[in-house]
């Protein structure tokens, strides 16, 4: 959570967040068997534990050496196969461990493993950077979606014609995670059509004159959606001034303006800008559009004068209910975007109309940079 929220910079997330859980993991692996058996195997075994808890107690069993990394498959092979958030996370944590004895673990258990434990070994694999080569055909073949989603992602460490010739299928597959990881490993290797379908996922303004030979779930992504902002983030990335362009016009289209100004800020332009300060003013997209500005053209998200205190809800909708009316299943988590800064629309355009001429529309610009190599470092060390 904290790698996705705004207000981190790499630094403070290594010294807070990252600080805290290592010292929690090292405490864990400090107390031997004896924490092993009571605590953290029963974490392990227990789907209903919390995402965090789970990585916690994988991370500290993966650290005790061989028996500990048998002790997380184990728990994940014997584990509730529809349960993907709960081995998902011990497969998050196995994809950290540094033991040199975890790779040889993971592949000597594939053919042994269960669908969702085969998922969790190429989930972990993938995150260790290790591709799995020929055998990974097989798995592209599976009748199981969770593996067939894990083997897309690892075919983005490894490629040869046979592997080539399934991506295609699988890119046009109805279930939007499969394709977007599919078409995610394409891209990876410049396998020919991968841009033209992300382009097209992306860009494509309305679902009703499409090809009709797509089917019609895919037709249901094309619209706003997962799928449709991660093609938009990577035309952003990728794209150049032309795909840009089009991807602003959209904008036009208001249930796609988040996703629109989500992406757009990955693309550098002073148009971005310009599109973004004239929706600073919006109540649910202002926040979004003052991160496209600071995003691109550097403004501080903290600058003072530049950023409103978030006011105080007195509509008794969205105050606290009493204990008898709240729904004590209900779902509090919450989106990075809710962490924003709520932006002041006067000051910021006041400050971009001062600060643009500044910018070369021509170029693409990283934090208030003209986006190079140096450009990228220093965002991804001091930037949110």
């Amino acid at each position: 959570a904290a790698l996705d929220a705004p207000d981190y910079v790499l630094s403070e997330l290594e010294a807070g967040p990252e600080a805290r859980l290592r010292a929690h993991v090292d405490g864990l692996v400090v107390g031997g068997p004896a924490v092993v058996e009571q605590l953290l195997l029963p974490v392990l075994h227990d789907p209903d534990k919390v995402h965090g808890s789970v990585v916690a107690a994988a991370l500290a069993c993966s650290a005790g050496g061989r028996e500990g990394i048998a002790a997380v498959l184990r728990a994940i092979d014997e584990g509730e196969a529809e349960r993907e958030d709960h081995w998902g996370a011990m497969a998050l944590a196995l994809g950290r461990s540094e033991d040199p004895q975890l790779q040889s673990m993971l592949l000597d258990s594939l053919a042994t493993a269960p669908a969702h434990g085969v998922a969790a070994r190429l989930t972990a694999l993938t995150a260790l950077g290790v591709p799995l080569g020929p055998g990974l055909l097989a798995h592209l073949h599976s009748p199981d979606l969770c593996v067939l989603r894990a083997a897309a992602s690892q075919a983005g460490l490894y490629l040869d014609q046979a592997l080539l010739q399934v991506l295609g299928p699988l890119a046009q597959a109805e279930d939007p995670e499969l394709r977007r990881r599919t078409l995610d490993a394409a891209l990876c290797h410049q396998v020919p059509g991968a841009w033209e379908a992300i382009r097209y996922w992306a860009l494509s303004p309305d679902p009703t004159p499409a090809d009709p030979s797509i089917p019609p779930a895919l037709l249901t992504e094309i619209t706003a959606s997962p799928t449709r902002r991660h093609a938009m983030t990577r035309v952003a990335l990728l794209g150049n001034a032309d795909a840009h362009d089009q991807l602003l016009a959209l904008l036009e289209h208001e249930p796609l303006r988040a996703d629109v100004l989500w992406a757009a800020g990955f693309c550098g332009r002073v148009a971005a800008v310009d599109a973004a300060v004239s929706l600073l003013a919006d109540e649910h997209l202002g926040p979004l559009a003052g991160e496209v500005v600071c995003a691109i053209a550097g403004l501080a998200p903290d600058a003072e004068g530049y950023w409103l205190p978030r006011p105080l809800d007195d509509d008794p909708d969205e105050a606290l209910p009493s204990f008898e009316a709240d729904d004590l299943e209900a779902d509090l988590d919450t989106e990075p975007e809710d962490a924003l800064p709520l932006p002041n629309p006067e000051a910021i355009r006041a400050w971009w109309a001062a600060n643009r001429a500044n910018f070369d529309p021509g170029l693409r610009h990283l934090q208030g940079r003209v986006f190079d190599h140096q450009a990228l470092l220093a965002a991804m060390h001091d930037g949110p």
